[in-house]
Formats: structure tokens, C-alpha cells, sequence
């Protein structure tokens, strides 16, 4: 039987000597040492290297390098873009392209229904300090949920049972003062020499006795109706929305913190608790500074003599607290121009003045007292924020600008900047 080489390309060895009958077979001729320095003849090394290859083989699950054979063209260069199936190609684009734009068209669709989540969201962390607090001097968190949200709902039924008695009765007061604001603005000299020559007030009661107005005004009925009935909505939602954040903030914060790989974990735990600690450290300091300056407006107006619009003015100046930079400074504006209105010019002054050295003491004692380490962000960048977030978000963007740029400083110094460094 003829002897197969031990593998594919091995020279096959030679066949054994054939003795006659009786004769002694020899025996086996020892193979020499090998000696250091001294090459191995042919034969050992091919027998060696042929149980080598078995050897590999039979522990590989790979075919032998020589028995694999590559497909034609398979370590030939790629073909230039534009030439592999130009139609797919600029199809796929196209499609990407498309859905890329249906995620920007619809998220700006969903702009005001983001901004009440992000505006919930805050607002939660910022009631979750008061949680903590009671929940640190024993009661249960679910307790502490239902407190806060009592004295939040309570907060709120009693700024409007301020504002809207008010308002009612300012748009009653310049109904049945109308006919008598027109005739005193008849009787004065200056208006009437000014009539005869620009017939403006002529003009105006015409329009107002010809009943022209009346389309417009039930227009603009229908359209203020959508806007308190937007703003209800708003409003409802907010509060939906809080009270949920609330309830379930330890479980939506730990399904946050799984969103990072696990061998980033620690790290992502670590900056996103940082976020969420300064986004509701600014919301309650926020709510704090608010509550300050409704209480100093209710004393300054009482004392003055105005207790009659005392509650609903210091609820106005609460909200323009919640804008930054500007809020304060539409309050001051509010409160001298009532103060003028409804007392006389020394009392007008005094309010200014008051109300001014008011808003420096705020901005360089109670503020930086309050918030701490909350919001680390340069005034300038406050500033801009303000102004492109309002800018692209309305009213709610220039309330959270403050928390939104604390959030990105807070990953440019935590993220991009050892990023940068590592480089």
C-alpha cells in the first residue's frame, strides 16, 4: 500500500526495505543528536513540520491556509463611490435626508408640549428639595409628595382668587369710565387744539359709534378666549406633569442613569445627579426670591396705602421674579406707575426709589445667598440665554435659560474640557 505525504505538497517517503524470508531484519540505524549551530537534515525537519501542520489543524476549525482560496477580486481596491449603483446611493441619501427633516419639522411641532415636560421636569426637582426636607426629619416620602403638593396647589388658588377680581374690576371701571375719560380729554386745551389739526379724537369716536369695532372685538374675543383656554391647558398639563415627576423621581432617575454604558455608569451617575442638584437647587432658590419679594411688595403697599391692591400687586411681582435680569425691572416699572396712578408724586418717587435700591440688594445679598453654588454661570452668559432661549421658546425659554445654560457649563467643564485635555 503506497504511503500518502502528511499533508498537501510534503514529499512522500521512501518504501521500506523488503527483506527474504528468514533473513534478520536489521536494526534501526539511530538518528544523530542535534548539534547547536548544525542544521537538521531535510527528512527530520519536513516530518517535523508535518506534525506540526496536523497538529494545527486538528485543533483549528479553519481549512489550512494553502486550502483556502479567495474569491476573485476580494483584495482588489474598492470601486470609487460614485460608481457603485449611483441610484441607490443618491436614493439613500435622499431618504436620510427626508427623515431627518420630519424629526426637526415635528419636534418644532412639539416645541411647547418639550418646553411643558422640561418646565414640569424642573419644577419637580426644584419641589423635591421640600421632599427631602420633611422626608429628613421622618415623615414618608408619599406623605411628603401629598404636603407639597397641597401647599403648591394652595400657592396657586390664592394667586388667582388675587389677580382675578382684580382684573374684573379694572375692565368694569374703564367700561363705565370711557364716555367721561372722552369728554375730559374733550375739555382740555392742548387735546383740542391738537384734535382740530390731526382729528384724532373725532376719528376714534366715530369708529366707536358706528359699531365697526364690534367684528373686530368679537374676534379678538374668540381670540383671547383660546389663549385663557391655552393657557388652562398649559397650566393643567404642567401640573400633571409635576405631580408625576415627583412621584416617581427616584425610579425616572435611576432609568436615566441606565441609559449609560455600564463601564461609563459611574461617571454619567455622577454628572447627571450634579444636573439634576443644580436644576432644582435654582428652581427652589427661584421659588425663595419670589416669595421674598411678594411679601416686601404686600408690607411696601400696605404701608403706602394701597392694601386694596396689595395681594394682586405682589403677586405680579412674584412672576416678573421668575424672569431674569428684565423681571425685576418690569416690577419696579409696575409698581411706580401704580404708585403715581393712585397716590401723588412724592409717594411715586419713593416708591422708585425704594424699589430700585431694592432690586441691588437682591441682586448682590439675597441672591448669591440663596442660590450658592446652584447656578455658576457668568452674568453675561445670563444674559444671552435669556435672550435666545426667549427668543426661540417664548416666555418659558427665557424662565429656563438660567437652568439650561448651568447645565451646559456644567458639561463643558465635566465632559468636553478632560475630553480635551486626554488629547
Amino acid at each position: 500500500m503506497d504511503s500518502q505525504p502528511p499533508y498537501p505538497g510534503a514529499t512522500p517517503p521512501p518504501p521500506p526495505p523488503q527483506f527474504a524470508a528468514g533473513t534478520p531484519t536489521p536494526a534501526p540505524t539511530p538518528r544523530p543528536a542535534a548539534t547547536p549551530g548544525v542544521p537538521v537534515d531535510e527528512p527530520t525537519q519536513t516530518l517535523k513540520t508535518a506534525w506540526m501542520a496536523r497538529l494545527v489543524r486538528s485543533r483549528s476549525a479553519l481549512p489550512p491556509e494553502d486550502e483556502v482560496t479567495a474569491p476573485e477580486g476580494l483584495l482588489s481596491p474598492p470601486k470609487p463611490l460614485h460608481e457603485r449603483a449611483p441610484f441607490n446611493i443618491g436614493f439613500f441619501f435622499a431618504f436620510g435626508a427626508m427623515c431627518a427633516y420630519g424629526m426637526i419639522y415635528a419636534l418644532i411641532g412639539l416645541r411647547d408640549i418639550v418646553m411643558l415636560v422640561l418646565l414640569a421636569l424642573a419644577i419637580a426637582l426644584g419641589l423635591n428639595r421640600g421632599v427631602e426636607f420633611l422626608r429628613r426629619r421622618g415623615l414618608p416620602r408619599g406623605l411628603s409628595v401629598v404636603f407639597v403638593i397641597v401647599v403648591v396647589l394652595a400657592v396657586i388658588a390664592l394667586a388667582m382668587v388675587a389677580l382675578v377680581p382684580m382684573v374684573v374690576q379694572q375692565i368694569d371701571n374703564l367700561r363705565t369710565s370711557s364716555p367721561m375719560i372722552l369728554q375730559t380729554l374733550y375739555d382740555n386745551p392742548q387735546i383740542a387744539a391738537l384734535d382740530e389739526q390731526f382729528h384724532f379724537l373725532s376719528a376714534f369716536t366715530d369708529w366707536l359709534l358706528n359699531g365697526d369695532w364690534l367684528s373686530g372685538l368679537a374676534g379678538g374675543i374668540v381670540g383671547a378666549g383660546f389663549a385663557v383656554a391655552n393657557a388652562v391647558f398649559s397650566l393643567i398639563i404642567t401640573l400633571v406633569l409635576t405631580v408625576y415627576f415627583l412621584v416617581t423621581l427616584p425610579a425616572f432617575k435611576e432609568t436615566i442613569y441606565r441609559l449609560a454604558p455600564k463601564s461609563r455608569r459611574k461617571r454619567a451617575k455622577a454628572i447627571t445627579s450634579e444636573i439634576f442638584d443644580r436644576v432644582g437647587g435654582y428652581i427652589s432658590g427661584l421659588a425663595t426670591l419670589m416669595l421674598i419679594a411678594a411679601c416686601v411688595a404686600f408690607v411696601y403697599l400696605s404701608v403706602i396705602g394701597l392694601f386694596q391692591y396689595a395681594l394682586a400687586l405682589a403677586v405680579v411681582v412674584a412672576i416678573c421674579w421668575l424672569i431674569p435680569i428684565v423681571g425685576p425691572l418690569i416690577a419696579v416699572i409696575v409698581l411706580t406707575v401704580v404708585a403715581f396712578a393712585s397716590t401723588n408724586w412724592i409717594i411715586g418717587l419713593v416708591t422708585l426709589g425704594f424699589w430700585l435700591l431694592y432690586t441691588q440688594f437682591d441682586a448682590y445679598f439675597t441672591n448669591p445667598r440663596i442660590m450658592g453654588q446652584a447656578v455658576n454661570v457668568p452674568g453675561i452668559l445670563i444674559i444671552l440665554g435669556a435672550i435666545s432661549c426667549g427668543a426661540l421658546m417664548g416666555v418659558m425659554g427665557a424662565i429656563l435659560a438660567v437652568p439650561i445654560m448651568a447645565v451646559v457649563m456644567l458639561l463643558i467643564r465635566e465632559v468636553l474640557l478632560p475630553a480635551l485635555e486626554r488629547r
